[in-house]
């Protein structure tokens, strides 16, 4: 339990209870910033209130209980604590309520039920959803398919299986711009919904998979229009396998409008 925690020790220090990351001053006025803190309106529920149970466990003065788990998987992850927070602690917030929620993956006690169903389909079928792996591209016609070409579509999940018609007009963005989209049958889920539980055992196999199916396909840059696949192959992906991705990472959305450069948690 506590070798998860132990990764982000230093941070769990740098909280001082300010409160800042409870509300939204803007224009003269205060705005709900934290969706957990807003419906449950207790001090746990919130990103400060998180910190102060990471603290605990690492001090040994709680246990996971049905009560801690139910505060610490609240957490949509949205990351507003972390754009409001005027500390330093700011950047490693999430960071901090996922290496509690793997502690606690480790420790035998998470993560929910409902989130053990989707990592025994992401085990067995690549996807959270338990669908066959054959139905991925169903969506686009085989004619239109391509396996090699130097820009890819990470389709993701969620648009290959539960909403397809964000597949069909993402792709058709790319057939009115004029690019060759390659697309890969072999794509597997990104580990989106794995990371943000702290279920990190199939993490860096299912990374390994994609990064490789990729690095074959010989793409230069890698389009989603997933905010959860961009954000874990943006920011996750590095860090997990300690090394350079070999290709770029970009939204659908930059697209329409030129992008400055920014670092991986900026573009978070």
């Amino acid at each position: 339990m506590i070798s998860e925690l132990e990764k982000v020790k230093r941070w769990v220090y740098g909280c001082i209870k300010c409160n800042t990351c409870k509300t939204l001053a803007e224009a003269g006025e205060y705005q709900r910033s934290c969706p957990s803190g807003e419906k449950y309106f207790f001090e746990t529920y919130f990103s400060s209130g998180r910190v102060a149970i990471a603290r605990a466990l690492l001090e040994g003065k709680i246990e996971f209980t049905d009560s801690v788990l139910k505060k610490i998987y609240a957490c949509p992850t949205c990351g507003n604590c972390v754009e409001i927070c005027t500390m330093e602690v700011s950047e490693h917030l999430v960071e901090i309520i996922e290496a509690v929620r793997a502690a606690a993956v480790a420790a035998g006690a998470g993560p929910l039920d409902a989130h053990k169903t989707f990592a025994i389909s992401i085990r067995t079928y690549h996807n959270p959803y338990g669908e066959s792996p054959d139905r991925r591209t169903e969506w686009v016609p085989i004619a239109d398919f391509d396996k090699q070409a130097e820009i890819c579509y990470f389709v993701g999940c969620t648009a290959s299986y539960r909403r397809q018609e964000i597949a069909r007009a993402t792709y058709d963005l790319f057939q009115k711009l004029g690019l060759k989209i390659a697309i890969s049958p072999e794509e597997w889920c990104c580990g989106s919904p794995l990371l943000r539980t702290g279920q990190l055992e199939l993490v860096k196999e299912l990374i390994e998979h994609n990064i490789q199916v990729l690095r074959d396909m010989g793409v230069k840059k890698v389009i989603t229009a997933c905010a959860g696949c961009y954000r874990t192959m943006l920011i996750d992906w590095p860090k997990i396998i300690q090394d350079d991705l070999g290709f770029e990472i970009q939204h659908v959305r930059h697209l329409s409008r030129p992008v400055p450069p920014r670092t991986p948690l900026e573009s978070f």
